[in-house]
Formats: C-alpha cells, structure tokens, sequence
C-alpha cells in the first residue's frame, strides 16, 4: 500500500470498498487494525455489517461506536435502520430513527424515511408504513 493505508481515510475507503466487493472479514480486518476511528470509519463499518445482513453486528458496533464517544451521523443512521429493517428490530428500528433528531440533532432525509418504510412493511405492519408516508413532511 505504499504506506497509504495509515490514513483513516485511505482505510475508510478499503472498509467500504470491501463491504460492497463482497468481502465483509477484509473489511472488517482494516476496521480492526485502525489506530484512529473517525465517524466516517465507524459508519462505513455500520453499514458494511448491516448490508450483509450482520444486524446484531452493526447494532452491537453502533453502542461500541458511542462507548468509544465518537458521534454518529446521517449514514450510521441508515446502516443502522438497515440493520433493524433486515433483522425485523422494528422496535430498535423506530428508536434509532427518532433518536437522530431528538439526541443527536440530525434531520432524517428521503432514504432515512425510505429504510423506516422498508423496516415497517418487511415486518408486515403495512398499515404503519402507510400512515408513516402520509406523515412525512416531504
């Protein structure tokens, strides 16, 4: 690597790139080896895990990630709305979506609504997600 990949970035970008090539333990080994975590490297992994159907993995990662007081932001978020909607946390899922702007002061955006929609109907609450769309203030 030329020595690049000590820049949190360059690592960042290895997680994700990872993630999506298909290969979850080369992200996950970068992750691990990182001496310094940033928000985006936490989120990347969040979301590494929870495309990969890793749920309880990228929630357990998201409570280490605040241990750790590192701040999530808008893509932790939808890794881990992800994670509960393909796990079926519709409880945790609803939780973590208020919880962006009631704690952490984060608007929700079209594909933080989006996975609250996919979360409710993939646990067949279809009558939830149709109230929850004609609610949106989008």
């Amino acid at each position: 690597m030329h020595g690049f990949d000590k820049y949190v970035k360059v690592k960042t970008a290895l997680i994700d790139m990872y993630a999506k090539c298909g290969s979850l333990d080369d992200g996950m080994m970068q992750f691990a080896n990182m001496s310094v975590r940033d928000t985006q490297a936490w989120s990347a992994m969040v979301m590494a895990y929870a495309t990969h159907g890793h749920g309880s993995k990228a929630i357990s990662l998201f409570e280490e990630m605040k241990r750790a007081r590192v701040r999530p932001d808008e893509i932790t978020f939808l890794g881990l709305l992800k994670a509960c909607s393909h796990t079926a946390l519709v409880r945790e899922g609803c939780e973590y979506f208020y919880s962006m702007s009631d704690k952490y002061g984060i608007i929700p955006g079209i594909k933080h609504y989006g996975c609250m929609v996919d979360l409710l109907s993939r646990a067949g609450r279809l009558d939830e997600a149709y109230t929850f769309i004609n609610g949106l203030p989008i």
